[in-house]
């Protein structure tokens, strides 16, 4: 496995988590497109990015978490995501320079979503596992992708909540083989008195009881992989301490997984769009992945 240590993940310090909601009147597919092919690379191509992946998802489905009196696992729809995005920089002072380039970013997601709601994770966010060596994937790198949506509940500290969360829960899966990835982010409370992102004409208010804490990536070979994890002796055992530190707990299936820079680098999909790019890998048309390429699109 490779070292935690080495993984680009590990090495953004600050990040933000911004969950959307596809605008009324687009189709799945619409909605999936523009935002992979057309919103995407004007996001890539802008400069300081450290990492930005785009986290396609299913509708919020309860039958991917155990029933467990007390928690929560049927979402509200003002946040049954259609995705999030991840964006990472190598430090503080990156983001600052990125921030003004964005107005022509922000402009463009009136076309594709409703609602997008930005949290931050400055160093709360940690790979612990993958198995695979490479982290860039269009579309998937053969695994099955799933996300935590996790609120703490009302009756314990926050501390207490986060430290089950961190020492506890995550550590289950990161333990279980099954499980090939295990990554992690703990979010700062959404702010609401500022439009964030500052995108017009997108809502960007979320209720601070619909809000969530956590969320929890994981890979697994398929859904069954997941579920026998949830009848292990090890999962079994935390039910009660579960019950007592989450109030709700909203699993997403991906519907896609897109990296549009990583490394500080913009990927081909990135670049030309997720669809051309799988074209492009399809058809095995290597030349058109050279640097000489990459370069006459970035640059002209």
């Amino acid at each position: 496995m490779q070292s935690i240590t080495s993984f680009t993940d590990n090495r953004i310090t600050t990040l933000s988590i911004t969950p959307v909601i596809r605008r009324k009147g687009l189709a799945s597919k619409q909605f999936n497109d523009y935002w992979k092919d057309i919103h995407g690379p004007v996001c890539a191509r802008l400069p300081y990015l450290g990492v930005y992946i785009q986290h396609h998802m299913q509708k919020a489905n309860p039958d991917l978490f155990p029933a467990i009196a007390g928690i929560e696992r049927v979402v509200d729809t003002s946040n049954d995501w259609d995705g999030f995005a991840e964006i990472g920089f190598f430090s503080n002072a990156a983001l600052e320079q990125w921030l003004p380039h964005t107005t022509i970013l922000f402009d463009d997601e009136r076309n594709v979503f409703d609602t997008t709601v930005a949290y931050y994770c400055d160093n709360s966010s940690r790979t612990l596992k993958d198995q695979q060596q490479s982290l860039v994937t269009n579309y998937s790198d053969g695994r099955k992708f799933f996300y935590y949506f996790i609120s703490p509940a009302d009756t314990v500290s926050l501390k207490e909540a986060d430290d089950f969360f961190l020492e506890t829960f995550v550590k289950t899966f990161a333990d279980n083989e099954q499980i090939s990835r295990v990554r992690y982010h703990i979010l700062a409370p959404h702010d609401n008195t500022k439009p964030n992102p500052p995108a017009p004409d997108v809502n960007h208010y979320l209720a601070p009881e619909k809000q969530h804490r956590y969320v929890l990536e994981i890979c697994a070979g398929n859904v069954a992989a997941v579920k026998q994890l949830y009848h292990t002796a090890a999962f079994e055992q935390l039910t009660t301490e579960m019950a007592a530190c989450f109030k709700a707990v909203h699993v997403f299936e991906s519907a896609g997984r897109y990296t549009m820079a990583y490394d500080g680098q913009i990927t081909n999909a990135g670049l030309r769009g997720a669809t051309n790019d799988a074209l492009i890998e399809t058809i095995g048309a290597i030349n058109q992945t050279r640097e000489d390429v990459r370069n006459l699109l970035l640059h002209g």
